[in-house]
């Protein structure tokens, strides 16, 4: 955030006009850009935002079991796929803690590591009905994993896990947030956290354009020699032509 307020201050001396400024990020680097975003909607002496691009983001950290999470293991397994669950529980312990802990990345990939009155209390955060049925509706899929909870294990860590820059998704007022183009792929657990946030953005009244990219994967945009990472680059592209 300091690099970014430091540039929209001093846009002009590098030739740049400060009110077309937009953030961008792919992966943990779509979790940055939507939690900057964030945090400069918040101080209004900053120029606004013109754009934020979330390319297949990692936007929440509470629930662990959405219906792309779910799918996913069952398309693929633990140890399949691009973005595989052991990968993705260790970038979450050294996010998270500095350091890898074998009971937190356990508890995170049964969604037992918030408390079960947590759940109980806050049913918003495990809406799935925010993913289009045609989405949700899959052999494997089994609802929102509400049923235990970690007492002891969210008390030491809840304020990690409810702080919005670790969970953009989760933010309470998203109204005054910049315009967003969000990319989700049929093949990556994290689908449903760029398809929450872009609805969430969209009921509150903030211009939203999302696309989904059948036959995508995680990190897709790294791939140019295959035709749906070159159409997602295009589209990508085109839309800030007209949006910049």
């Amino acid at each position: 955030m300091r690099a970014l307020r430091y540039f929209l201050i001093h846009a002009s001396e590098f030739g740049v006009d400060p009110a077309c400024i937009g953030v961008a990020g792919d992966s943990a680097g779509g979790h940055l850009a939507a939690a900057v975003a964030q945090e400069a909607s918040d101080d209004p002496s900053l120029p606004r935002l013109k754009i934020q691009v979330l390319l297949y983001p990692l936007l929440q950290l509470l629930d662990l079991q959405m219906p792309s999470y779910q799918k996913y293991v069952y398309d693929f397994g633990l140890t399949g796929g691009v973005l595989t669950e052991p990968t993705f529980g260790i970038m979450r312990c050294v996010y998270l803690l500095g350091r890898i802990d074998e009971d937190f990345m356990t508890a995170c990939r049964v969604n037992n590591h918030t408390s079960l009155a947590f759940k109980k209390d806050n049913p918003t955060y495990y809406n799935h009905e925010l993913v289009p049925a045609g989405l949700r509706k899959h052999v494997s899929y089994k609802g929102p994993v509400m049923e235990d909870g970690n007492d002891e294990m969210w008390a030491k860590y809840k304020h990690l896990f409810q702080d919005p820059r670790v969970s953009p998704l989760m933010r309470k007022n998203l109204s005054s947030l910049p315009p967003a183009y969000i990319v989700s792929c049929q093949y990556d657990s994290l689908r449903d956290d760029a398809i929450m946030y872009a609805a969430r953005l969209e009921a509150a009244g903030i211009e939203t354009k999302l696309v989904n990219c059948y036959n995508g994967w995680h990190g897709m945009f790294n791939a140019p020699d295959f035709e749906v990472g070159r159409r997602a680059i295009k589209y990508l592209v085109q839309h800030l032509k007209r949006n910049l």
